[in-house]
């Protein structure tokens, strides 16, 4: 008598198993092209700890994301604060974010992440390579909060415009619902290249930022002439706030 065998068991669906299921995915996410999964983003290797040290930061952070759950943290409250704007042939406005629980622990630490993508956009004119533009993304997190995400344009690194410009804005808004334990915000990513005499392309994209660490981010524009060419991970810094 053979004795049929369930290949995939019935699991509980209540929410706390649903957060302990979260907690494994997450440590065992892969990075995308586009996107950097919450084990880079918060260092992943590159995090130079003894054995014992980060066994007990897993530990804590491990109890913080399973501890609670989106009863006992409240709803979450999305506040922008400022719009940080620069102008010129390379004129940025972002705004600058938070998206915080209610109800949140105060023994929960904060960490700040910090990390660098760069859009690029071709230039049809002849003896021009594609211009990059490079920015950086910080923000603090503590796996169900997000507070002081912003974006900042990094002129130096970026490609200097002779005859172009370029314009973006990073719209936020809230991306999660406010009663979901891990808080995620949106930013609309819209914009103009204009290499003058060459053509004139809109683009638009999104980036989202998640409480867990982990982050993604896309664009498309007419011509295909702008595009997103991700996080830059070696620019990859992440600190416990006290």
């Amino acid at each position: 008598m053979s004795t049929l065998v369930r290949k995939h068991p019935i699991q509980c669906r209540c929410l706390r198993c649903n957060q302990k299921r979260a907690l494994v995915s997450y440590r065992r996410l892969i990075p995308s092209e586009h996107g950097v999964t919450p084990e880079r983003l918060s260092g992943g290797n590159q995090l130079k700890q003894s054995r014992g040290h980060r066994h007990a930061e897993d530990k804590m952070d491990a109890e913080a994301t399973i501890a609670l759950s989106a009863a006992e943290l409240g709803l979450s409250i999305f506040q922008v604060g400022q719009t940080i704007s620069t102008s010129g042939d390379l004129s940025v406005q972002a705004d600058v974010a938070r998206y915080v629980h209610q109800n949140t622990p105060a023994y929960i630490p904060f960490s700040k992440n910090t990390i660098e993508f760069k859009i690029s956009a071709h230039h049809p004119r002849y003896g021009f390579d594609r211009q990059n533009f490079f920015f950086r993304l910080a923000f603090e997190h503590n796996k169900y909060d997000l507070r002081n995400v912003s974006i900042n344009v990094l002129r130096d690194k970026s490609s200097s415009l002779y005859a172009s410009s370029l314009s973006i804005q990073f719209k936020a808004s809230a991306y999660s619902q406010a009663n979901d334990p891990v808080a995620q915000i949106l930013y609309s990513i819209q914009g103009r290249w204009d290499p003058v005499g060459r053509g004139d392309v809109s683009f638009d994209g999104e980036l989202i930022i998640k409480a867990d660490a982990s982050a993604t981010g896309s664009i498309t524009s007419e011509k295909n002439w702008v595009r997103w060419d991700g996080f830059i991970l070696s620019s990859l810094r992440r600190v416990r706030l006290p």
